[in-house]
């Protein structure tokens, strides 16, 4: 018999494989962390895009309006105004109730859509990034008397400290101008919010800075905006705003709640100064 053709069969291999106990079964792998969307490093790249865009609507504007300028010269058969006083003609025109109406609502539809795209992604549609979803009215009601209070706090410091409401309030005192009273109101809160209370917060709260640290930048990034148009009195006023506004969107979960205090805020000096002259 040729022994290459014997098939032997091991003992102690084939009590080795019964002994083997059956492998269990793997749990399955747990869910990763939920990744917060925005994230951290980004935004700071996008905060530059949306100042670029800021500054660079407020060129457009100015180069639109001295070419506006030009073209009244051209169709009246006069001479075109000289280079500083058409600097002059313009620098007045941004100080006006006009101005200030055309300039910020050519920033909110350049601003808007960019913001919206910068803040939807994939998995998260840009209004669940910019929180707008639903909230509790006992919430809005709450936040509406702490700005009550701020309001009242406000009041009694201008009464006492007659604080100097600079050239920027001056120049809407009375004015009675309905696109700066639909700018103030609806436009500039919409878009500000959505910037600060929105995207940034968004990006900021559950990062290394926290709620404290999302507070303090976004209020000092939302102060410094105003730097042209108040003194520093103001300044502090808006910087105690803006924490209130923080605050009422990270306790609400909502970015309509901060919207409609910035709202009512802005309507109030709407009715007053621009409406009722009371400065």
């Amino acid at each position: 018999m040729n022994d290459s053709s014997l098939d032997i069969i091991n003992p102690d291999s084939t009590s080795a494989n019964a002994s083997e106990p059956a492998l269990a079964p793997q749990a399955p792998a747990s869910p990763s962390a939920p990744q917060h969307l925005p994230r951290l490093g980004p935004s700071f790249g996008w905060l530059m895009l949306f100042l670029v865009l800021f500054f660079a609507s407020a060129v457009f504007y100015v180069v639109g309006y001295g070419a506006v300028l030009g073209y009244q010269s051209a169709v009246q058969g006069v001479a075109l105004p000289e280079q500083a006083q058409i600097e002059v003609m313009i620098q007045k025109h941004l100080g006006e109730p006009d101005g200030l109406a055309g300039l910020y609502l050519l920033q909110c539809l350049i601003l808007l859509p960019v913001i919206a795209a910068v803040a939807h992604f994939r998995t998260q549609h840009w209004s669940v990034t910019l929180g707008f979803r639903r909230f509790a009215l006992q919430s809005l009601a709450v936040w509406m008397l702490v700005w009550l209070a701020y309001l009242a706090i406000t009041y009694v410091i201008n009464l006492l400290a007659q604080v100097d409401p600079g050239d920027f309030m001056r120049s809407l005192n009375g004015s009675k101008h309905i696109g700066a009273a639909l700018v103030l109101v609806i436009g500039a809160p919409l878009l500000e919010e959505v910037i600060f209370r929105g995207y940034l917060f968004k990006a900021w709260r559950h990062s290394r800075l926290g709620l404290s640290g999302t507070l303090l930048l976004t209020s000092l990034l939302f102060t410094a905006l105003h730097l042209s148009q108040y003194n520093w009195t103001y300044l502090s006023m808006i910087f105690a705003l803006s924490l209130i506004l923080g605050l009422a969107r990270e306790k609400s979960g909502s970015i309509w709640v901060p919207l409609a205090i910035h709202a009512a805020n802005n309507l109030v000096a709407t009715v007053t100064i621009i409406y009722l002259g009371m400065l």
